[in-house]
């Protein structure tokens, strides 16, 4: 058969070229002059995919001109409260910018562009580096129940029970309360919040607690806006007591009291989560229980029928 006879040799072809993705993001991205004035960050899941609920968007003073890539994490670790104990990597074009002393003009990051972000866990030698390195002078509370703070002079040798205790001081200082409705003021301005939203008592001007109408100024930590509140059945006063707080660290695992917050592998400004076993009282007035169920009667009122003679 033709088809098999041997070919006649010829000169070898050049090597294909091969671009690697890498190679054209670097053809695409030509330097760009200007300061970015708006930027998106999206995490990474572990599938490799955008998560649409982790989603930062930094604009105008968040990012001043000459913010570098440490800066940008250190953003993105205070805004999404991220632990200490992750290491954070930021992706653009599918190439990592690895080196935190560049510049988003450095890494040609321009208006409106969108960086991926990864969470690595740390390992212990870097663990022990970064405790070296920066000793732990305070740390962030989480919880799903208040909205999260600092405790601040705190050290590797204080207790997890110092700390509880701390945490609960915070928590009555000054009073806090919790909305049970939708509530704005008359001019809609100055003070609005919604069901589930904690509030702090505001002095304002003079030091006082109440105006001249005895209503009671508060301050939305959730929004910022302070003003006074008239119908004060809208609150419900969040009194929270010592046992019913507890501590946990990492995935999930609790703190016991006796342990210090070095043995405990605790950083400095990493996050400990606080949970509240009792809910908060959203609901003053519960809705009464329904009535019992009546016995239940067999025909003719419960009496059985006679047989006529």
């Amino acid at each position: 058969f033709p088809f098999c006879a041997p070919m006649a040799a010829t000169a070898e072809a050049p090597p294909r070229k091969v671009v690697v993705f890498t190679q054209l993001s670097d053809g695409l991205l030509a330097p760009n002059p200007t300061h970015p004035e708006r930027i998106v960050i999206k995490k990474i899941n572990a599938m490799g995919a955008h998560d649409k609920f982790a989603t930062v968007e930094l604009a105008g003073e968040e990012i001043p001109p000459r913010t570098t890539i440490g800066d940008i994490k250190e953003i993105l670790v205070d805004r999404m409260w991220l632990p200490r104990r992750y290491r954070l990597s930021l992706y653009f074009w599918g190439k990592e910018l690895d080196d935190d002393s560049k510049t988003l003009m450095d890494c040609h990051v321009v208006t409106n562009s969108e960086l991926g972000l990864s969470l690595v866990t740390r390992k212990h030698a870097e663990m022990a580096a970064l405790r070296a390195a920066h000793p732990l002078e305070r740390v962030r509370i989480a919880s799903y129940k208040v909205v999260p703070f600092h405790v601040d002079n705190v050290s590797s040798e204080t207790t997890v029970g110092e700390l509880r205790l701390s945490v609960h001081t915070h928590l009555h200082t000054p009073a806090c309360y919790i909305a049970v409705v939708d509530w704005s003021a008359a001019n809609n301005d100055t003070l609005i919040f919604k069901r589930g939203d904690q509030l702090v008592k505001d002095a304002g001007a003079g030091g006082k607690k109440k105006d001249k109408k005895g209503g009671l100024k508060v301050r939305n930590l959730h929004n910022g806006m302070a003003g006074t509140v008239g119908n004060l059945d809208s609150l419900v006063e969040c009194k929270v007591a010592l046992e019913e707080t507890r501590l946990f660290y990492g995935g999930g695992w609790p703190l016991d009291d006796a342990q210090t917050l070095g043995e405990a592998g605790i950083v400095n400004d990493d996050v400990i989560f606080l949970d509240i076993r009792r809910p908060a009282p959203f609901d003053p007035d519960p809705p009464p229980p329904p009535p019992p169920k009546a016995g239940k009667k067999g025909k003719g009122g419960g009496k059985g029928k006679g047989k006529s003679k």
